[in-house]
């Protein structure tokens, strides 16, 4: 993992009030030696899409891109899982991917969850999800989302 993708910036608040919407953006740097096409993904939050913005990009060796997203904070301390992508050409690959932990505010005086990379070669949070290559398309579930890629 982070084999030609690294986060440089993360933008977000801790903590939020229950009901409000929560703003994330993080920005991404290539460290390919060509141009990457890219795409960010992310876990439901209480039912509901987290879509990033731009989804799928072409970003260029050296070059960032900031991919950004909003949810409405449920009434619990909420973790958001994200994922960033890159095609080889024939498939796409996991390089980046990690969670962003959200308190929220008068909740239930949990520690919040902790923000953290997930280390490499762990994919424990794409367990029970697929990904399926099929004539140039990428299918996949991840975390409960259905995704599709051409």
């Amino acid at each position: 993992m982070n084999e030609y993708l690294y986060i440089t910036s993360v933008t977000r608040p801790q903590t939020a009030h229950a009901g409000t919407v929560v703003s994330v953006s993080f920005v991404v740097t290539s460290k390919a030696s060509g141009p990457l096409v890219i795409w960010a993904g992310a876990n439901d939050i209480n039912g509901q899409p987290v879509v990033f913005s731009p989804d799928q990009v072409i970003i260029d060796q050296g070059a960032s891109i900031t991919f950004s997203t909003s949810f409405v904070m449920p009434a619990t301390n909420t973790q958001l899982a994200y994922g960033v992508w890159y095609h080889d050409g024939t498939e796409w690959i996991l390089d980046i991917h990690g969670t962003f932990g959200f308190t929220v505010v008068n909740g239930n005086g949990e520690e919040p969850p902790d923000d953290e990379e997930l280390p490499d070669g762990d994919e424990s949070w794409l367990e029970g999800n697929t990904l399926l290559i099929v004539g140039g398309v990428a299918l996949a579930t991840v975390l409960g989302i259905v995704l599709v890629r051409k």
